[in-house]
């Protein structure tokens, strides 16, 4: 299936980066690859369960 979007320059520009840096193919490839993984992790954080635990400290 083929999906079009518009992009501020910027947008682009750095998905060109992610593009050179991660050693894609090609700019389509670098937004699937981040849409995948942005759907998996909200995936992740959604199903989340159980208690959180950190430490509070207090200092003067």
């Amino acid at each position: 299936m083929r999906t079009g979007f518009a992009a501020p320059d910027a947008v682009v520009d750095g998905v060109g980066q992610v593009r050179q840096d991660e050693g894609l193919d090609d700019r389509s490839r670098a937004v699937r690859e981040a849409t995948r993984e942005s759907i998996e992790s909200r995936s992740r954080l959604e199903n989340l369960g159980g208690d959180v635990v950190a430490p509070v400290a207090i200092t003067r």
